[in-house]
């Protein structure tokens, strides 16, 4: 960052202080161009880095949930959130479904939607398992840029369900 609070890119100015990338073409390739930063929901992202541009509460798609566990009283899970890179009107999908019904999406499968659009990372679950069963669980993120996913197959296609809005 120079003194003026401006990067240089490439010869050219650039005042996105966010960390914006900055590329040869930024001011169509004027000497002395200065690109403005342009911000105008002002969530500190660069509108052109962003797919919400005017929508403050959401900057990108979430991307995959990781960190899924249970606390020691085997009800209460907890991930990490999808808020920090996606935006603060992120919420959270929670998907659970019967062991011996896996992968998700099966026919006849009987996976629900136990927390949807809740925006903390934690929820609980203390229905019952019946005999001989267990769950399955997995979180996806969702804002207005549209839904993350519950993550991929072992092909690499993305897990989808119709349970969760």
């Amino acid at each position: 960052m120079n003194p003026e609070g401006t990067e240089s890119c490439n010869g050219i100015d650039d005042d996105c202080d966010d960390g914006d990338v900055c590329t040869a073409d930024s001011c169509n390739s004027i000497a002395g161009c200065v690109q403005v930063f342009q911000d105008a929901d002002s969530d500190t992202v660069c509108d052109a880095q962003e797919f919400a541009p005017t929508d403050s509460g959401a900057f990108a798609i979430p991307g995959e949930i990781t960190g899924l566990a249970f606390a020691a009283d085997t009800i209460t899970m907890s991930w990490d959130s999808a808020v920090p890179g996606s935006g603060m009107s992120t919420v959270h999908d929670v998907l659970r479904g019967i062991l011996n019904e896996f992968p998700i999406g099966s026919a006849g499968s009987s996976e629900n939607c136990l927390a949807p659009g809740i925006s903390a990372a934690t929820a609980t679950d203390s229905g019952p398992l019946g005999s001989n069963h267990g769950f399955w669980y997995l979180v996806r993120g969702r804002n207005v840029c549209g839904s993350g996913t519950y993550g991929s197959q072992s092909g690499g296609n993305p897990r989808v369900s119709s349970a969760c809005p």
